[in-house]
């Protein structure tokens, strides 16, 4: 049985293929080179990956899948001037070599922006969206559109709330006029989607509305006598964790919380607990809780104090807690650094 993961990326090349065809047009020709599209393709497949484990924050994952898109690019660069794909292509070969030559710089800078645990995953999302529509221009000379999102320049990105229509076309290209089957499946135990406004319509359309949280969505659609897939990307909440700074794409499981602090009173790190996160603004909520029962020792009246948290790294984030105290003859400073890190 596939894995979850593999369901992913399959699922990720097919959305990325269907939305190209919708921008570019179809243009029948796959048949006449399947090792080339198979290998864009593969290409697609690593680079929808990386997007989901960065929303994931699994840096480890999305660098490896970005260095395994790099040797995929490398194929296809070499495919894409072979003379027998170029005669299949016609035309649309010189097209092909072009955005080929694009992407080889869009990928560096992808896979140099998601091996950096400083850049934020907005940023990281934003540039691998990039390379996301390269390579959906290079897959759209070949082949043609099943599923086909009806507000293409959104590249499957959302914001939560947002409603998402998708038409489906027939094999000659036109709408499919009959009811489709339809399933949506969250990737990841992500809210990606709300589930329950999943419609199909009789007219070939299906709609849906975004969810509340960040992640992935797998589409797969059946009407006319084809099936294909697509991925719905959600942003999340513009604000992390339900505001506050706490990250809030943070993955569920066991969680550690510990507390350091210098300053006045020095005090080495020291396990506060363990705490589950199996939803997000619980989980939040729980750790704003015991930091502000921790901290609450430090915060003196009268005394100025301010709060700063760090993005997930994949591992761990800390929220650092600063108290200063003055009068005239002296200035007392406390630093408190908790971190929560994933076990």
């Amino acid at each position: 049985m596939p894995t979850t993961h593999s369901r992913l990326h399959r699922g990720g090349v097919v959305a990325i293929a269907t939305l190209a065809l919708t921008l570019l047009g179809a243009r029948p020709t796959s048949a006449q080179a399947p090792a080339l599209q198979s290998t864009v393709e593969g290409f697609l497949d690593q680079v929808g990956g990386a997007v989901m484990q960065v929303m994931r924050s699994d840096g480890n994952t999305a660098a490896a899948d970005m260095a395994a898109a790099r040797v995929l690019l490398d194929q296809v660069r070499t495919l894409s001037v072979d003379p027998a794909a170029r005669q299949a292509l016609g035309p649309a070969a010189r097209r092909l070599v072009q955005l080929v030559r694009r992407m080889d710089g869009a990928v560096r800078r992808a896979q140099v922006t998601v091996d950096n645990p400083r850049i934020r995953e907005r940023r990281k999302i934003q540039v691998l969206k990039a390379v996301y529509a390269r390579g959906m221009k290079a897959l759209a000379v070949l082949g043609s559109p099943v599923l086909a999102e009806a507000n293409a320049r959104s590249a499957g990105f959302h914001k939560p709330g947002q409603e998402v229509t998708f038409r489906v076309l027939g094999p000659d290209g036109e709408l499919c006029n009959e009811t489709p089957t339809v399933a949506v499946e969250n990737q990841f135990a992500s809210t990606a989607v709300d589930l329950t406004t999943v419609v199909a319509h009789p007219d070939g359309t299906v709609t849906m509305t975004m969810g509340a949280g960040a992640g992935g969505a797998r589409v797969t659609v059946t009407a006319c006598g084809q099936t294909s897939s697509r991925l719905l990307f959600n942003y999340g909440p513009t604000t992390s964790g339900g505001g506050h700074g706490i990250p809030g794409n943070l993955p569920e499981g066991l969680y550690e919380l510990s507390v350091s602090a210098s300053g006045y009173v020095s005090i080495p790190e020291t396990s506060l607990g363990t705490f589950t996160n199996t939803d997000a603004q619980t989980f939040a909520n729980t750790l704003r809780d015991a930091v502000r029962q921790a901290a609450a020792a430090y915060d003196v009246p009268g005394c100025s104090s301010s709060t700063r948290y760090s993005p997930f790294d994949g591992e761990s984030f800390t929220i650092t807690f600063r108290v200063t105290c003055s009068n005239v003859a002296v200035t007392v400073s406390e630093k408190l650094v908790f971190r929560v890190r994933k076990l």
